[in-house]
């Protein structure tokens, strides 16, 4: 019988774009990740006809992510908050992207198998994050972000988890 792989059983890992890389990683408790992968079509006539598509421009991946999780907001070690905004001890962090005037970061999703078969990764490259939304609970925290990828689509690898 499947067992259902999902959030619950993962790891969130932002990483800069230093040679080795500076990491913040929050265990999930619960979560939900979405994406969008775009396939623009253009739509060929022959004098009038419809004939064939043809691919349009590549388009960028844009995902939302949002899950809660038990850490300190923000400190000496600094908080996921801080890392999505390069405050704090993370202002040094290195973009991902060269060249860019808004700095990037890679967010790695790890979903663990939990029958102990190989864990699942799926790897959203260059990503600007583009809206941060926080909730303050009794119990947990609550953060979603909003991102969109320099790449055209995720990486979906079977790995175990670092």
């Amino acid at each position: 019988m499947a067992v259902t792989r999902n959030l619950r059983d993962g790891t969130v890992r932002l990483a800069d774009g230093t040679g080795t890389p500076v990491t913040k990683e929050v265990t999930l408790l619960d979560g939900k990740l979405e994406w969008t992968v775009e396939q623009p079509t253009i739509l060929v006539k022959d004098r009038g006809a419809l004939d064939h598509f043809r691919k349009g421009d590549d388009e960028p991946v844009k995902g939302s992510v949002a899950f809660k999780y038990v850490e300190h907001f923000n400190g000496t070690t600094g908080g996921i908050y801080e890392f999505l905004l390069f405050l704090g001890v993370f202002s040094t962090n290195v973009s991902t992207t060269t060249g860019s005037d808004r700095k990037t970061i890679n967010v790695e999703f790890y979903v663990d198998d939990p029958g102990g078969g190989t864990d699942e990764k799926i790897l959203f490259s260059h990503c600007a994050i583009t809206n941060i939304r926080h909730q303050q609970g009794d119990e947990y925290d609550t953060i979603s972000f909003d991102f969109m990828s320099r790449a055209a689509l995720p990486t979906l690898t079977k790995t175990n988890h670092p």
